[in-house]
């Protein structure tokens, strides 16, 4: 492989890939309107039933808690909640294609971490489930980091 083909593979191509995924991602979150759906205004009241006591919002038992945490802390807190909800998403996202570059580059090479990235940002599933509020981002983002853990041998956080 040629010089050139060596130098578009270095870290901070990867760097540079996620600052366009950013750029994109904030873009889409100021530019349009978020039609929310069912599953996702769920986990917003969910994090406003968390932080009133019970009093705004609903509950269902059969959702994960976690993201309603987030969610509920900067609603508490006064923030845009929709803008933050969908900047906690990006920012899982940012990590998950992260771990996935690392992962990748751990196995296999420079090279394939970097085509494993940006395959994976560009997969129509994970390119839809970065615009809405629900939980696959951030399980997605938590098995890369429990995989990663595992494959560095530091077993007791994977």
């Amino acid at each position: 492989m040629n010089n050139k083909i060596k130098n578009l593979f270095t870290f901070s191509s990867i760097i540079y890939l996620l600052i366009i995924i950013f750029l994109i991602k904030i873009l889409f979150i100021f530019t349009k309107n978020h039609a929310l759906f069912w599953d996702e205004t769920v986990f917003l009241s969910m994090g406003k039933w968390l932080y009133s006591n019970g009093s705004i919002g609903l509950w269902e038992i059969i959702r994960p808690i976690g993201l309603p945490l987030i969610l509920g802390f900067f609603w508490k807190m006064k923030f845009n909640y929709l803008i933050s909800a969908e900047i906690i998403i990006l920012i899982f996202t940012i990590g998950t294609i992260y771990l996935t570059y690392l992962i990748t580059k751990k196995i296999f090479n420079k090279q394939i971490a970097f085509l494993s990235s940006i395959t994976l940002f560009l997969t129509p599933i994970f390119f839809y489930n970065t615009f809405t509020i629900m939980t696959s981002i951030l399980s997605l983002f938590f098995i890369l980091l429990g995989l990663y853990y595992y494959i560095n041998n530091k077993y007791i956080f994977a």
